[in-house]
């Protein structure tokens, strides 16, 4: 038979089957699909093998495959038939090359349309053929309505948690999914942000899609939930961020040091939306109390760095930092690493005189926890920025600051108790007087009792005071 009459029959094929019923279409399969698909795909290979251009010959031949797929049963046998795959993939090849981002081939669309729907009756078929992924990323970058049929096939693929890790180690997958996400056209980007919703479910794979060429997945997420409220685009990108938002255990951020760069970075960011998104992010890593050292100084430095880069009026942060650092501290092996990172007693003490009562309370708690372990009180003693806030708040005045004072008085006893820290804070100018304010200034005679008994510590190292003076002023 030669080319020109298998083409013939192809067109008068294409004509029968696109006038049939869905109940006819069905019945023909059952009669005679297998055979017929195969005869297609012979057909296909004549059409395609040489050097001429036929292309336009290939056409009938996918529009007959794409009235087929209405029917469960062909479904499944094409989803799990590689020379058909190869069909489709080769199809899109061609087309390819004959097409541009503003006119599209006539049946370039067709063979990435089939595609999308086998991903839904057999994905694990799909994602393992050699070229399917392949040919999705290069259409990615095609026509707007190739783009939209490459984001369906990958959220259908992406629905699947088998399919995740041939998703992810097809190299170029990512950053189709992320130009995807950032495409002007809105079914292709609802798409994507669903497939990055689906893959961030899987906490396997959750700090690689945060890693990925340092948070630029997240950049784009974040780009998209901040349009379009309304849009499933929007609500899909803010679940996503959500789920890459939970915390990890210590054993996996301790082993990806490329994650903690990333977001080390983004704690940095000029964008407040990347702040907002790695604050939740810290936040519920710190609630995991179960760290290593690294992974305590790691989630410290971040904490210390979205403090210092917050406004002053972002009160709802700072109140999540100090439930953080309150949580942090009261796990021993967390203690002295805090104490000893650079830039903690500063923050922390920062906190503790906020004018917001939960925020001053976490803060003064925690200092008053990692007071009780000997080990801490050397560093905390010898800290400029916690006694400058102790001297500031036992002189604040007002019923509001009544608990605060009372809990500085108490953690300076504590540091106060062990005999080789008195010396430190004698030497802590105005110290001594800041006590003995607040020792006449409250009307509670345990609280009095228990300032002038903290106070004849260490008061007689006091510099500019004696034992005269000192009695003195308890007398007055």
């Amino acid at each position: 038979m030669v080319f020109e009459d298998i083409c013939l029959i192809c067109f008068i094929l294409e004509k029968i089957y696109g006038g049939c019923s869905p109940t006819s279409i069905e019945e023909s399969y059952r009669e005679i699909g297998r055979t017929l698909f195969q005869n297609l795909i012979n057909a296909w290979d004549i059409c395609t093998n040489g050097t001429c251009r036929r292309d336009k010959y290939i056409e009938p031949i996918i529009q007959i495959f794409s009235h087929f797929v209405n029917v469960e049963e062909a479904l499944k046998y094409m989803a799990g038939n590689n020379e058909l795959l190869d069909v489709l993939v080769r199809a899109v090849d061609i087309a390819f090359m004959y097409t541009t981002l503003t006119a599209i081939h006539a049946y370039c669309v067709d063979p990435l349309w089939i595609i999308s729907i086998l991903t839904l009756a057999d994905s694990a078929s799909i994602v393992c053929h050699s070229g399917v992924l392949k040919v999705l990323t290069k259409a990615s970058q095609g026509h707007a309505d190739m783009k939209k049929e490459v984001a369906a096939s990958i959220l259908n693929l992406s629905s699947k948690r088998s399919n995740h890790s041939m998703l992810l180690n097809h190299n170029g997958i990512l950053e189709t999914i992320r130009c995807l996400l950032l495409s002007t056209e809105l079914d292709a980007r609802r798409r994507a942000a669903g497939a990055l919703r689906n893959l961030a479910s899987n906490k396997s794979i959750r700090a690689r899609l945060i890693s990925f060429k340092r948070g630029r997945i997240v950049d784009a997420l974040i780009k998209v939930s901040n349009g379009d409220s309304k849009s499933k685009a929007s609500s899909n990108a803010a679940e996503a961020l959500k789920k890459l938002a939970v915390g990890r255990s210590s054993s996996e951020l301790d082993e990806n040091t490329e994650l903690m760069q990333t977001v080390a970075k983004m704690t940095c960011s000029q964008n407040r939306f990347v702040r907002h998104f790695v604050t939740k992010l810290v936040i519920n890593q710190a609630n995991i109390t179960e760290c290593s050292v690294s992974s305590c100084k790691f989630i410290s430095q971040c904490l210390i760095q979205i403090h210092d880069t917050t406004s002053s009026d972002k009160a709802s942060t700072f109140l999540q930092i100090s439930e953080a650092f309150l949580v942090q501290s009261c796990v021993l092996d967390n203690q002295e690493p805090m104490v000893h990172h650079d830039g903690f007693l500063r923050t922390i003490s920062k906190l503790a005189i906020s004018k917001h009562e939960v925020i001053r309370q976490n803060a003064l708690s925690a200092l008053i926890v990692l007071a009780k372990n000997p080990a801490n009180q050397n560093g905390m003693c010898s800290n400029k920025d916690v006694l400058e806030t102790a001297k500031k708040l036992l002189r604040k005045e007002g019923k509001d600051y009544n608990e605060a004072r009372a809990i500085v008085l108490d953690l300076i006893a504590l540091l106060a108790s062990e005999r080789e820290n008195r010396p430190l804070l004698a030497d802590c100018e105005d110290l001594v007087d800041a006590m003995l304010s607040y020792t006449e200034s409250t009307t509670n005679s345990k609280e009095q009792s228990d300032g002038i008994n903290t106070i004849m510590l260490f008061a007689p190292r006091a510099v500019g005071w004696n034992q005269v003076d000192i009695n003195t002023a308890i007398q007055a």
